[in-house]
């Protein structure tokens, strides 16, 4: 890996308590940007280059029970919104010598991620007093 590159990731979030479908989703995902591409700080040594939310999914309480396991929260008395969106970041250092960019590729979407489920709430928060939840 080079280091010139950009790395790429496709991420979700999935936000719980949500009373409502978004009326309307543009802010949410403005706001989603936003808060993630300001946390490259948290992201060692890639910058961000870019967040853009691919899509917006409401489900409904009663939908939301019938989700996978892996996004479905126990008996839920409100709905969740699903959002999907695509990081795109850059290396600071100029190589990473032995190093393939699948690696690398793997390397920022942990570190993505992780950054994430640490601050899903502090999204949550943004959406809320921002009133677009």
């Amino acid at each position: 890996y080079t280091g010139d590159e950009s790395v790429r990731t496709f991420q979700s979030i999935v936000i719980t308590g949500v009373k409502e479908k978004p009326k309307d989703e543009k802010a949410v995902c403005d706001i989603i940007e936003e808060e993630i591409g300001g946390s490259s700080s948290l992201l060692d040594n890639y910058t961000i280059l870019a967040v853009e939310c691919n899509r917006t999914q409401f489900f409904p309480a009663k939908q939301a029970r019938g989700l996978p396991f892996k996004t479905r929260v126990r008996r839920l008395a409100e709905g969740i919104l699903e959002v999907d969106f695509t990081v795109t970041g850059q290396y600071r250092t100029a190589a990473r010598i032995g190093e393939k960019e699948e690696d690398v590729d793997k390397d920022f979407s942990e570190r993505v991620e992780d950054s994430i489920n640490r601050d899903g709430g502090e999204i949550k928060k943004s959406l809320q007093e921002r009133e677009a939840l």
